[in-house]
């Protein structure tokens, strides 16, 4: 270097230093990975299992609800039989009663 002042000197010297830092830095730090952080990647899929455990539940529920649905309705049916053979037999009663009161 030819003769400079202190100041340019320091100058050339903050220049040189910034440009090997600037090199050192690029072989120190690995390139950023291609494609999808493996990170991000566990916590999609994370993401698909649990959809697909609520999906699941939903359907579960569903059948769940049918089941009792079709129960209820079972129960209705019999409940409704019950009732109509009790009426029968007390109008059955009640036919008898008046065939012996009319004798």
């Amino acid at each position: 270097m030819p003769n400079l002042d202190p100041v340019q000197m320091a100058a050339e010297i903050a220049k040189e230093e910034s440009q090997l830092m600037g090199q050192l830095l690029q072989q120190l730090v690995p390139p950023p990975p291609q494609g999808v952080d493996p990170l991000i990647e566990i916590q999609q899929q994370n993401l698909q299992l649990k959809g697909q455990e609520l999906q699941q539940k939903g359907q579960e529920s569903q059948a769940r609800l049918a089941f009792d649905q079709q129960k209820l309705a079972k129960k209705d049916a019999l409940d409704r039989e019950r009732l109509q053979s009790m009426e029968d037999v007390a109008q059955l009663r009640a036919n008898v009663s008046l065939e012996r009161a009319r004798q």
